[in-house]
């Protein structure tokens, strides 16, 4: 028993916050060339999109989040999408609270941002 709950806390561990990387650099007016993701067991996920080409920036695996009051499971993805609408009105930092119980922050430029997401 004692094995299985320390399964069950390990792998909420895992999915518990999430470090998100998105940098976005040279595009073209259809989308980019060069997609690399990653992710890794520590909650850290990655995506950089660069060059001309015609594939949209988005993650093939979306991470997730859990919410730490509800337990509910957050895809990271349309979290991330708000912190895009409001760099795309020019606010290049700031702090969102999601549903009183995920925080979500961002810092940097139109083209080169970091996310983060975790609990509160």
């Amino acid at each position: 028993m004692k094995n299985i709950l320390l399964l069950v806390l390990l792998c909420t561990s895992v999915f518990a916050s999430a470090t998100i990387t998105i940098i976005k650099s040279n595009g073209g007016p259809s989308g980019y060339s060069d997609i690399y993701e990653n992710h890794n067991n520590n909650g850290d996920h990655g995506l950089s999109c660069k060059n001309p080409g015609y594939d949209a920036c988005v993650f093939t695996n979306p991470p997730s989040i859990i919410g730490s009051i509800s337990g509910n499971l957050y895809d990271v993805v349309p979290l991330a999408m708000l912190v895009e609408d409001q760099i795309a009105l020019g606010n290049y930092s700031g702090t969102i609270i999601h549903n009183d119980e995920i925080i979500i922050t961002w810092r940097g430029s139109a083209t080169n941002y970091t996310i983060t997401v975790d609990n509160l």
